[in-house]
């Protein structure tokens, strides 16, 4: 006997009509292009971080540079700061377009009208020059070079003593280079009669000084120095290779002053004797500083390249920051001074310090 079975719907639909179907993908339609909308305002309204910032910056900086480039016909370096590009402009006329870097800020000038793109941009310049291998073997004398660097510092306490490691990367018969930035002592001597002092120097409230030895393989990987109780140093160890021994010092000099953050003219400049550096000289500019004026915790000199900003005692009364900069060779003209900028007054100290290299 044949069985029929039927299935009940039990009240449920088996599907839905077509003008339900429309209605239901029209609403959803909006409803997504409201949420759209919501992420997008939202998105805009969002306070953009520093990083953001600089960011976008970076961007827009970029491609208009970019569009300068596209439609030039002319491209040339005026000086160590500032580059001038001929383009078309929307008429297929030609016109000129700079781009310099001062005190002010990063300017993009275009017939005689500046505009700043960037706040407290400063270009600097590492080791360059126009010899190629063959000649620079040619040469009498070795360019002196910076292999590698390690800090201290004090934290404000009572202590008399600073323990300073001896960079990793120095290698036998490298000058190492102490430089210690000091306040409320009188100064800072390393627990080593190994150490041969080269350099002081001593302003208003603050000074500089420097000590030196060659690398050997019996040095120790650590050195301490001392100084009057609650001093307060920060100090650098520099490993330099290829220097003339065993007197590798030429040149040097000092500046000392008090700096406005209204009068740019107040802050310390960079220090170079034009008569007796040459392409195989590297030439330091240590900028020593009462508390911690140098803006964003770095120092953009023009022409030089910034190696370290290191504060000392942070957050005490005796707070005091060593800056370090170097380039190899003369600076290029310039249609300005170049200076260190601080955002806040304070008493300054720079030492310059010519090293000349090694005989080949």
């Amino acid at each position: 006997m044949q069985k029929t079975h039927r299935l009940r719907a039990n009240g449920f639909r088996s599907g839905y009509t077509l003008l339900e179907l429309v209605s239901a993908i029209a609403a959803a339609t909006l409803l997504l292009l409201i949420l759209a909308t919501s992420i997008a305002v939202s998105t805009h309204t969002m306070e953009l971080t520093g990083h953001d910032i600089a960011e976008q910056r970076t961007r827009d900086f970029a491609t208009r540079l970019q569009n300068d480039l596209r439609f030039a016909t002319r491209f040339q370096f005026v000086d160590a700061t500032r580059f001038e590009v001929d383009r078309l402009d929307d008429r297929g006329e030609t016109e000129s377009v700079v781009y310099q870097s001062d005190a002010d800020g990063l300017k993009r000038i275009v017939d005689g009208r500046s505009q700043l793109i960037a706040n407290r941009v400063l270009s600097t310049a590492a080791t360059f020059d126009h010899y190629d291998a063959g000649e620079q073997s040619r040469k009498s004398r070795l360019r002196p070079r910076i292999r590698d660097y390690r800090t201290a510092s004090t934290d404000g306490s009572g202590a008399s003593m600073l323990t300073i490691d001896v960079p990793e990367g120095a290698r036998d018969g490298d000058l190492l280079l102490l430089v210690c930035c000091f306040k409320n002592t009188f100064d800072v001597m390393p627990f080593s009669n190994r150490w041969t002092r080269s350099h002081y120097t001593t302003g208003a409230s603050l000074g500089i000084c420097a000590d030196y030895r060659l690398k050997q393989s019996t040095t120790p990987s650590t050195l301490t120095v001392g100084y009057l109780p609650y001093g307060d140093v920060a100090a650098i160890m520099l490993a330099i290779e290829n220097t003339d021994a065993p007197w590798p010092f030429g040149w040097s000099s000092s500046a000392r002053g008090s700096s406005s953050e209204l009068d740019a003219g107040t802050h310390p400049s960079a220090i170079e004797n034009s008569s007796s550096i040459d392409a195989e000289t590297l030439n330091l500019n240590l900028f020593a500083a009462s508390g911690t004026p140098f803006y964003d915790r770095t120092c953009q000199l023009p022409g030089f390249t910034p190696l370290n900003v290191l504060l000392g005692s942070p957050g005490s009364y005796g707070a005091c920051t060593l800056a370090t900069t170097f380039r190899s060779g003369p600076l290029p003209p310039m249609h300005f001074t170049p200076r260190v900028r601080h955002d806040q007054p304070t008493d300054w100290l720079t030492l310059a310090i010519e090293i000349n290299g090694g005989v080949q």
